[in-house]
């Protein structure tokens, strides 16, 4: 059997023999709204006073154009923890959305360049070292707009995670396919960041033949990759948790992460509809949990959904 589908991005060619299925994934062109620009600039309002001690690598995508609310809320939650935030797009914008990011954000990029949001921190990265951002800074993030967030504020995770002696760290690990930090959230400190196998993996990062490929090229390598040279990780929610099974994603379990480990982000897919196959509790649960705490996200959320 063959089946031919489109998907956002890209087609999606099926082949069914007996038993097995191999799916072929090819890009394709999307279409941005008429008058959007590929566009790069610095931004002086969004640049801190002091020093560089956290860098933040911010991942877009903007199908409209348009910079969202929720995109705008969680940028300003990272901007209570960071000094300097990049915000790399894979998207062409409207230019007169740049308004929204001016005092948020120090430098951006939007292009369409179909790498992905590995392709998007690939470029914060280099600006970054180009800019000499990376010099005197004590952390560097790697997060992604996948998720609503924060529930609650990124100080608390972070002065968390501050004791805890490791290299690397993320909100949560997945060992589907490998063990790996999930790639929506990553936090990087000096030696890793700074050392030769971590700046060769990121520049050799390329477009892939889809996002599947995307995953096991880079997100589940990666936490290998720095292991092996060397570097220790951690995550902020315990690698084991009862009644999860080991090998399940944990953003199935939604409640569970925000209400019992007080994690500050939850996945857009938890409420859109694309999780419904995989998620494990009730996303009307789950909101009515964010309105009791963060009425004004849950607003958010509503909103776009």
């Amino acid at each position: 059997m063959i089946r031919f589908k489109s998907e956002a991005g890209e087609f999606v060619l099926e082949v069914k023999v007996f038993s097995k299925t191999k799916t072929f994934r090819f890009f394709r062109n999307k279409k941005f709204p008429s008058g959007t620009v590929e566009i790069s600039r610095d931004f002086i309002s969004g640049q801190s006073t002091g020093g560089e001690s956290r860098i933040v690598v911010f991942a877009v995508f903007c199908a409209d154009g348009r910079i969202s609310n929720r995109q705008i809320y969680y940028l300003r939650g990272l901007k209570k923890i960071a000094d300097k935030i990049i915000l790399v797009a894979d998207s062409p914008v409207f230019e007169e959305e740049l308004s929204k990011i001016s005092d948020l954000v120090c430098h951006c990029e939007f292009k369409y360049h179909r790498e992905y949001d590995f392709g998007s921190y690939k470029r914060g990265f280099e600006y970054a070292l180009k800019a000499g951002l990376l010099e005197s800074a004590e952390e560097l993030v790697f997060c992604n707009d996948s998720c609503y967030g924060p529930v609650y504020p990124f100080e608390e995770c972070f002065g968390v995670m501050a004791e805890r002696s490791c290299d690397f760290w993320g909100m949560t690990l997945n060992k589907k396919l490998k063990k790996h930090i999930q790639s929506y959230f990553y936090v990087f400190r000096p030696n890793v960041f700074k050392s030769k196998c971590f700046a060769e993996f990121m520049h050799k990062i390329k477009k892939q033949p889809g996002i599947d490929k995307v995953i096991k090229k880079y997100e589940t390598v990666l936490t290998e990759y720095l292991e092996k040279n060397s570097f220790s990780s951690s995550s902020f929610v315990p690698e084991n948790i009862e009644n999860i099974p080991a090998d399940f994603n944990k953003t199935f379990y939604p409640l569970t992460l925000i209400k019992d480990f007080q994690v500050p982000l939850v996945k857009v897919k938890t409420f859109n509809g694309k999780y419904v196959d995989n998620l494990k509790e009730n996303p009307a649960e789950v909101l009515k949990f964010v309105e009791s705490v963060n009425p004004e996200l849950a607003k958010i959320i509503k909103e776009n959904n």
